[in-house]
């Protein structure tokens, strides 16, 4: 236990070096004694006490967008890594062996995926990113198993969408890993901007659900409620931080 007494004796133990050229952005994760640590088409599997790298796996190159990676996610004995063209690659967390590669969003509109992926029992939620015009915010659960894509959350709707309610807004990426309430069993997301990003008056009205905290079902990706923190956004200013859950007596 670390004490105002004891702290001063605190010392490295160990540096890992990525040999790459690109920051480590990624929140590190760790498992069985395994820490695994992903940066742009890459993830390492490395000593958790050591610091001695176990694996690497690199992603085939690509001409999606680099411009930093958040970290995996881990279901049995499954690591899962996002990918600057967004795709979603499922490694066997033991030796880094591929068990399957999908597409999450066509990186040739415009996505990308720096997001590190949420597992709530047998869902796998991964979200995209994207800031020109016309693509609508998307969220997905995945099969952790299999691939297979369980549910797509919009929370601005594909454009020509009948009876859409964003004014004609795109936009609202969800790059950001929510937050899971398992009382509740909602899943707590944020969402970027709308687009076109500075043109409000080509999309009037607040263009929900951009620049919001919206309150999903992970089983079915049906929309619970949302809270507008930047209706109407014309400066970009986002709501896709990560939502915390406080249990608390207020007023």
């Amino acid at each position: 236990q670390i004490t105002p007494s004891n702290v001063h004796q605190m010392t490295l133990a160990w540096a890992f070096q990525s040999g790459q050229t690109r920051p480590i952005k990624a929140t590190p994760i760790l498992f069985n004694g395994i820490i695994y640590l992903t940066a742009p088409d890459n993830l390492w599997a490395i000593d958790a006490r050591s610091g001695r790298q176990i694996w690497q796996y690199t992603y085939p190159a690509n001409d999606g967008f680099h411009i930093g990676h958040r970290g995996a996610a881990i279901y049995k004995n499954f690591v899962y890594l996002t990918t600057p063209d967004a795709h979603l690659i499922s490694l066997d967390a033991r030796d880094g062996k591929v068990r399957w590669d999908v597409i999450i969003a066509d990186a040739k509109r415009g996505f990308w995926s720096t997001n590190a992926p949420l597992v709530i029992r047998n869902h796998l939620l991964v979200g995209v990113s994207g800031d020109f015009d016309n693509l609508p915010g998307t969220l997905k659960s995945i099969d952790p198993e299999t691939g297979e894509e369980q549910w797509t959350f919009y929370s601005t709707p594909p454009p020509g969408t009948p009876g859409s309610i964003s004014g004609g807004a795109t936009g609202g990426q969800m790059w950001m890993t929510g937050t899971y309430d398992p009382i509740l069993n909602l899943v707590y997301v944020g969402t970027g901007n709308p687009t076109p990003v500075l043109n409000g008056p080509a999309r009037p009205g607040d263009n929900p659900w951009t620049g919001s905290i919206v309150a999903l079902n992970p089983d079915t990706g049906k929309l619970a409620w949302g809270f507008q923190a930047s209706p109407h956004d014309t400066h970009d200013w986002d709501a896709s931080e990560v939502p915390v859950l406080v249990d608390a007596d207020f007023g």
